[in-house]
């Protein structure tokens, strides 16, 4: 049990088992942090700029992805094996440097929303 507690989510092909599971039990997309009713259907593309609410945080062994529709930022993750999970964000300045404008001055947003899916982690961020 405590392997499986600490095994991180490892989203992709199980994804879309556990968003059937939601559904069914009328709460909300635990997993991409939207509320009930405002999952995106199929063929949806929100542009940049909208539907800000609307998100997704995919937590991978060696990443984790933040979308908000076709908008996405990856962040790399070095497992902890024997310590906390280190979580590599940009410095502010790398940030601005890096990022795509969309994302550009919501750097503390992103990082909260990405930290609030990680909860079930041990974790350190890490700036470059």
């Amino acid at each position: 049990v405590g392997i499986w507690l600490e095994t991180p989510f490892d989203g992709g092909r199980h994804l879309p088992r556990i968003r059937q599971i939601d559904r069914v039990a009328g709460g909300g997309d635990i997993v991409s942090g939207r509320p009930k009713g405002t999952e995106a259907g199929a063929g949806e593309k929100p542009t940049v700029g909208q539907n800000r609410d609307q998100f997704d945080v995919v937590i991978s062994f060696g990443y984790i992805l933040y979308s908000e529709g076709k908008n996405t930022i990856e962040f790399k993750v070095d497992p902890g094996l024997k310590g906390p999970t280190v979580i590599h964000v940009p410095s502010p300045g790398t940030w601005e440097r890096e990022i795509a404008e969309w994302a550009r001055s919501r750097r503390d947003e992103i990082i909260d929303r990405v930290e609030t899916k990680c909860i079930h982690i041990e974790h350190e961020l890490k700036e470059y």
